[in-house]
């Protein structure tokens, strides 16, 4: 009895079980830019692309487009509670100015994971308006429409993030 009983303990703690994420750290996140003045007739969408969140940047974007309206090269690191979104191209200007022109961020998960999300001005080389940034509970949307963009130019989130299994 002895035996069956701590075959079972030892059972119970081998089982596999969803773990813990530290933050967004081990998620998956699909990351797309859009443009629009109706989300019903976007102006442009992006490919999506796909990574998990760990150490150095996740997202390398480059120039893609058509038309004459490109994505502006960026670069997206995001860390266990925050997104740096940082240009370092040859691409100086304004970004469109629509209703949303920007970036959406998809994190994969099954429970409310994003509870909060406001740009840090100490991490940003400029203001960004706390309208700009909107999130659900497994996304997070950055409109850049209208505000410049430079190389070495970056625009940070911090973000609260809830204990969530990662999926």
């Amino acid at each position: 009895m002895i035996r069956t009983s701590l075959a079972l303990v030892f059972a119970c703690l081998a089982a596999p079980q969803a773990s813990q994420a530290e933050g967004l750290l081990g998620r998956t996140v699909v990351f797309t830019v859009e443009v629009w003045d109706d989300p019903q007739a976007p102006l442009l969408e992006s490919g999506a692309y796909t990574a998990r969140v760990g150490p150095g940047a996740e997202i390398e974007m480059t120039e893609e487009g058509w038309l004459g309206m490109n994505v502006v090269p960026v670069t997206i690191d995001i860390s266990d509670s925050r997104v740096t979104f940082s240009y370092e191209g040859d691409w100086t200007g304004t970004f469109y100015p629509s209703a949303f022109n920007g970036y959406v961020m998809r994190f994969a998960g099954e429970c409310a994971l994003i509870e909060r999300a406001k740009p840090v001005a100490e991490g940003s080389t400029q203001p960004v308006p706390a309208e700009a940034v909107s999130f659900g509970s497994q996304e997070l949307r950055l409109n850049v429409a209208g505000l410049s963009h430079a190389p070495g130019e970056r625009i940070e989130i911090a973000l609260r993030v809830a204990d969530c299994p990662v999926s």
